[in-house]
């Protein structure tokens, strides 16, 4: 048996365009992997939730998925807005107070998030409405409701669905590239 290689202008050429399809190809599949990905992460958040007795609070219905680009995709959940800034799902991530400071995100550190920064050692009274299930909660003379509390424990649903995810990676990249062989 014998093999030639022929070295000219038209198989250089040849070569160069099969990589340019491969390299295209390779750029869809990626877009499909990571879209597949935040599919899944998606559920995850969703499931996480529950996980966490947060399936009843508003976050569930600001879970979405936003295309950046081709090859970026952004999982975002938001919950209810506060005047400060400050959103459901960071507190319910994080947590809040002693609560949070007791069982803390596994992250809180790294991120520059501080618990308790008022020192309110013993816990605080926050204003409320007769739909809170806190049961210290009491009508002020003046018809203001408050309740007490001690804050929140961390609950890292969006942690746990990064540390889901990044098992997932690996097979679900397998699986788009067995489509290129």
């Amino acid at each position: 048996m014998k093999f030639n290689l022929e070295l000219n202008t038209n198989s250089v050429k040849n070569i160069i365009d099969s990589l340019k399809f491969t390299q295209e190809n390779i750029n869809k599949l990626i877009s499909k992997a990571l879209k597949d990905l935040a599919e899944k992460g998606i559920s995850y958040i969703y499931e996480n939730l529950s996980l966490y007795g947060l399936g009843g609070t508003s976050i569930p219905d600001t879970v979405r998925m936003v295309k950046v680009s081709d090859t970026h995709y952004r999982l975002v959940a938001t919950g209810k807005q506060f005047n400060n800034g400050l959103c459901q799902a960071v507190l319910m991530e994080f947590g809040t107070g002693v609560k949070g400071q007791e069982q803390p995100h596994p992250e809180a550190g790294q991120e520059g998030y501080s618990y308790n920064v008022n020192n309110h050692d013993k816990g605080w009274w926050y204003p409320t409405t007769e739909y809170d299930s806190n049961w210290t909660k009491k009508v002020l003379e003046n018809g203001d409701m408050i309740a007490f509390t001690r804050g929140l424990p961390s609950r890292p649903f969006m942690y746990k669905t990064r540390e889901q995810l990044s098992i997932e990676i690996e097979s679900v990249l397998r699986t788009y590239i067995r489509e290129l062989m």
